[in-house]
């Protein structure tokens, strides 16, 4: 038997989200401190219960987390 990746709604919409914030031009880092920190708990819960899919997660923590601190942002 095949098994599949459940598509839930929580992971694919971190890495959407962490997507969409590096790709802007301005925001506050303020933005970032929910999608790093649920990116590290679902990449534990991905590898816990052996979702290799999700373990797409830390990457896109790590990415937010150069993101955040290479970058300068001023509030408008």
């Amino acid at each position: 038997m095949v098994q599949a990746a459940l598509c839930a709604v929580p992971c694919p919409t971190t890495l959407v989200t962490s997507g969409v914030l590096i790709g802007t031009t301005r925001r506050a880092r303020v933005v970032a401190v929910v999608p790093i920190p649920w990116a590290t708990v679902g990449t534990s819960a991905a590898l816990v219960l052996g979702i290799t899919a999700d373990v797409a997660l830390i990457v896109a923590a790590l990415a937010m987390a150069a993101d955040v601190a290479t970058r300068r942002t001023r509030l408008a």
